[in-house]
């Protein structure tokens, strides 16, 4: 869209299991002449003072590795809206497509939400849309296919914002439920478990 301007990027570090880095985003950025920065903490006085200063409609965060202050939010006029592979508001936090998996669920949400400050995935949703899962589905499969989905939400969702024509569903937080990252222990196999 021509009348949307992109006038920085800050990128944090890169989580292991998705394939592009800050350093793809540094020469996305500068192919488009926008200004790069990086950071893994937006909550410091300095960035808070260049969002300002950067009069911000509307900011699209993703994949962030910490929860964003109120007073970060607010350097942005229409907030922050977040993708998030999880079925919001059930999965929350972290490696919610392996747990999505690893519980038998037949499906799994990609949603496109506001930010609500200094909490994790729980603003209210934009737009979300679901992902068949089978017991032939891999995590590979399922992470390609949460940013294929993300890769269309997340325009559709600026859109919206933009237009006004949407009403950010409130999470129901009694639902939630958070996930946590995988650690090394979690994928012991129990060899007294049926094959």
């Amino acid at each position: 869209n021509k009348e949307i301007q992109v006038p920085i990027v800050i990128a944090c570090r890169s989580s292991p299991e998705i394939s592009r880095t800050e350093e793809d985003f540094k020469q996305l950025s500068e192919s488009h002449q926008v200004t790069f920065y990086k950071s893994n903490n937006l909550n410091k006085p300095e960035w808070i003072k260049l969002l300002r200063e950067a009069d911000l409609d509307l900011v699209v965060a993703m994949l962030w590795v910490n929860t964003i202050s109120g007073e970060v939010i607010d350097t942005s006029r229409l907030g922050f809206v977040n993708l998030h592979g999880g079925d919001l508001p059930r999965y929350r936090g972290n490696a919610c497509s392996t747990w999505a998996i690893l519980n038998h669920e037949s499906e799994i949400g990609v949603a496109a939400h506001l930010m609500n400050p200094d909490r994790l995935d729980s603003g209210p949703i934009i737009i979300k849309e679901m992902i068949p899962v089978t017991s032939r589905t891999s995590i590979q499969e399922l992470y390609g296919q949460v940013i294929e989905v993300g890769k269309r939400l997340i325009p559709m969702a600026v859109e919206k914002i933009r237009s006004g024509e949407v009403t950010p569903v409130p999470q129901d937080h009694s639902k939630a439920l958070r996930c946590y990252p995988r650690l090394p222990m979690d994928g012991e196999i129990d060899w007294n478990d049926p094959a």
